[in-house]
């Protein structure tokens, strides 16, 4: 079987059909003669890992001149005898000239299908009552990001990236019961955890007992412009009888602070990990009637644009997301923040979700500290970018709220 596929650039129409029911080869028809082979590269790429080896080829045509697309198709119809033309992407006057070709080989009973990416159906369109697959199976975050041409980037392979979480049952009650404190007093949270992060940046690395003096915390939070030092007693305290912190202490001159493990000290230094903790694990754990309602959920999502790993991020067009989600093939995109929002977090927001899901992106923001007259704006704002603002979280069960990120925007 030959698959021919209209490039698209809503990249992930030019491999869903491959992914239903596996062809031996298959045709890239598009414009730019250059990005063929690159693209026939990326998709053939995610199809081997999933262990199918397909064939790829490419057919630059004249997007503007209809005699030259329905030459190049008549060829590719006639090398072929098993030609199935998928018609999910693609310009207009491409997909005029499928219906031309179509009916010049008509013996050849050419078979048309078309993608449905919201519902992952495939539907005849031939009128043979016939289709070539079914059902399109799931992406996960990382091979979306591949097929858009990018690569999520982990800390084994660059410092400071992607972290894999460990999500044991004992961990994931630990999330819960910080985000439990935490979402009490959004903003005092922040102030607190703003002082905890420069205590840490103030000694060595990985270091669990961290202990300086507290003019050195202040020149630290001063350099970070971040909030002027904090030490709110009852928090620590509350930290403190939950196990997360072991110790601490502050003779006005010196602090100090233990943490239990290295997991608990990152979501303790830095200001919103323990809201994109609770988001993730609502993600990871929501359920529908079909089962999870996600089949894929990654947090602190760490994307080189074009997949082209550096040792460091010079050069490199990188963007962090705080939680990715998939739904089939459509991609969800989680902005946290749990305190003051700038309106520039609207526009990192909506550059890497438009690069990494274009037309099925669904891009929220959950930020339940923002208030008055700065939040009007920033939702005006949202709503032109058809941005999800959540500000109100849910005392009980997340899982209606987050089943609802499936659909918004559509």
């Amino acid at each position: 079987m030959t698959y021919v596929e209209f490039v698209d650039k809503t990249q992930v129409e030019n491999i869903c059909a491959c992914l239903v029911r596996v062809p031996e080869r298959v045709v890239l028809v598009g414009g730019d003669k250059k990005a063929l082979p690159k693209l026939a590269k990326r998709y053939q790429s995610v199809l081997s890992e999933r262990g199918h080896e397909v064939e790829f080829a490419c057919c630059p045509v004249s997007r503007n001149k209809l005699e030259n697309i329905v030459q190049k198709l008549s060829e590719i119809v006639e090398a072929y005898d098993d030609c199935v033309f998928d018609v999910t992407g693609g310009e207009d006057l491409m997909l005029v000239a499928v219906g031309i070709v179509r009916e010049r080989y008509a013996d050849k009973h050419i078979q048309l299908q078309r993608v449905n990416l919201y519902t992952n159906e495939v539907f005849d369109c031939d009128a043979d009552g016939e289709v070539a697959s079914g059902k399109v199976p799931a992406l996960s975050v990382e091979e979306n990001v591949r097929v858009y041409g990018g690569k999520v980037v982990f800390e084994h392979e660059r410092k400071d990236t992607t972290y894999c979480w460990n999500m044991t049952e004992a961990f994931r009650d630990d999330i819960r019961a910080m985000w439990e404190i935490c979402h009490n007093d959004h903003s005092r949270w922040n102030k607190q955890i703003s002082t905890l992060r420069a205590l840490s940046t103030c000694c060595a690395e990985g270091e669990l007992h961290t202990a300086a003096p507290l003019c050195d915390v202040e020149i630290q939070l001063k350099k970070d412009e971040a909030p002027p030092l904090l030490w709110w007693e009852p928090l620590l305290m509350k930290l403190k009888s939950r196990g997360f912190i072991t110790h601490y202490a502050n003779d006005g001159a010196t602090v100090e602070v233990a943490y239990r493990d290295a997991e608990i000290k990152r979501c303790l230094t830095k200001e919103g990990q323990v809201l994109e903790m609770k988001v993730y694990l609502e993600a990871l754990e929501c359920c529908d009637e079909n089962g999870p309602a996600y089949n894929d959920v990654m947090t602190g999502v760490y994307i080189d644009w074009d997949g082209t790993l550096q040792q460091t991020s010079q050069g490199d067009t990188c963007n962090e997301i705080d939680v990715m989600m998939m739904y089939g093939v459509l991609p969800v995109f989680v902005s946290c923040k749990n305190g003051k929002v700038k309106m520039e977090e609207l526009y990192k927001l909506n550059t890497v979700a438009e690069r990494f899901g274009q037309a099925y992106a669904r891009k929220v923001l959950v930020a339940p500290g923002i208030r008055g007259r700065a939040a009007v704006d920033l939702r005006e704002r949202a709503e032109a970018m058809r941005i999800r603002v959540v500000d109100k979280l849910p005392d009980g069960s997340w899982d209606e709220l987050m089943r609802s990120f499936r659909n918004t925007n559509v």
